[in-house]
């Protein structure tokens, strides 16, 4: 077993409902969840792409959407929308956003002048709304 599998495989002992799954060289998340509207009501087995490679620092992000999204459905507000294109891909998020959570991800690998010149500069740079194009 590879450190990405241990890593993996620790991040699921903290999950309930969903689970963490390496499909390729991406993350994914797993679980029971509310059919897509229109599909009738109830839960099935369905899969939702992460969009992040099976790498340590994708198993950080993969954790903490796992952590939201069983939050979301244990607090009864899970949403399709949100988790279709909002906040999981780039789309829909805005530059401060996606610094956000990126500098979280990268501030143990990358030092803070590195991030601050080659990525926080950029992004402040641009307009405060949806990065969707």
């Amino acid at each position: 077993m590879n450190r990405i599998d241990q890593a993996v495989e620790q991040a699921n002992r903290g999950l309930n409902r969903i689970e963490i799954v390496q499909r390729g060289r991406k993350l994914a998340l797993r679980g029971s969840l509310p059919k897509r509207p229109g599909e009738g009501r109830g839960n099935k087995q369905t899969t939702i792409s992460l969009g992040v490679f099976a790498n340590p620092d994708g198993v950080k992000v993969a954790t903490a959407k796992a952590q939201r999204l069983e939050s979301d459905l244990n607090m009864e507000r899970f949403t399709w929308a949100e988790w279709e294109k909002g906040e999981n891909s780039a789309g829909g998020k805005s530059a401060a956003a996606w610094d956000k959570e990126y500098g979280a991800v990268k501030a143990e690998s990358v030092k803070t002048s590195t991030y601050r010149t080659n990525y926080q500069e950029r992004l402040e740079s641009l307009p405060d709304k949806p990065l969707t194009e």
